[in-house]
Formats: structure tokens, sequence, C-alpha cells
């Protein structure tokens, strides 16, 4: 079974990613995680490509840049709730719905992709 990351290359890794924060900064469905982000959006697309090419089965170019793929602290502060897990999920599951193979890589990572935005998922003040 091929990993993600051979399925998408760093290549397609990059299109989805550019694919999730344009339909992010463009979507009144996003508007709330689009506001946890800065205005230019360039340094977190970079980041995101470079932990999903690691965390897809690439090689480990998040950890060589960050030195862990630890992303909870990155995270802390943001004050996520489940809405914001599930629309970042469905912004997510767009971007790959563009692609020809969508059912395929969407099957492979939303269940885990949903298990990593429940943990950072912070409990209410």
């Amino acid at each position: 079974m091929q990993t993600p990351y051979e399925i998408l290359g760093e290549s397609g890794i990059s299109d989805v990613v550019q694919a999730f924060y344009q339909l992010m900064d463009s979507r009144p469905e996003y508007a709330e995680i689009r506001a946890m982000h800065g205005d230019d959006l360039s340094a977190v697309s970079a980041q995101l490509s470079l932990y999903l090419t690691s965390w897809m089965g690439g090689p480990p170019v998040y950890v060589e840049r960050n030195g862990s793929m630890c992303i909870t602290a990155a995270h802390r502060g943001l004050g996520i709730a489940p809405r914001h897990s599930q629309q970042w999920l469905d912004c997510f599951a767009e971007a790959l719905a563009q692609r020809s193979d969508a059912d395929r890589v969407t099957a492979m990572l939303l269940p885990a992709l949903r298990r990593i935005t429940d943990m950072l998922q912070q409990p209410a003040a």
C-alpha cells in the first residue's frame, strides 16, 4: 500500500495546501479559522506543506526545520473549539476534492487528520 506522500508527492501536497488556504481565505464558512491566522498566509502555508510532507511519509523536512513534529504548541492559545476543528477538516476535504484521486486520499487522510484536530481542541475558559 502506498503512503499518502507516495500518492501525492511534494507537488501534490503543495497543491492541496495552496487550495486549502485559498478556500479558507475566500469562503465565509471558514472565516472563523481564517481569523486565527495573520494577514499573510505564505509562512503558515509553507509550514503546513513541510508538516504534511513529513507526516504523510515523505522526508523529515519539518523536523529538520523545526526540530519536532509536535504541533500543539503552535496552536496553544488559539481557543480551538470543536466547530473550528470541523471547519478545518471541511476546508481540507474541499481542497482534497479538487484532485482526481480525491476519494482515495480523503479516505486515507481525514480520519487521521480528525484525530489531530481533536487533539488540538482546547477546553472552554
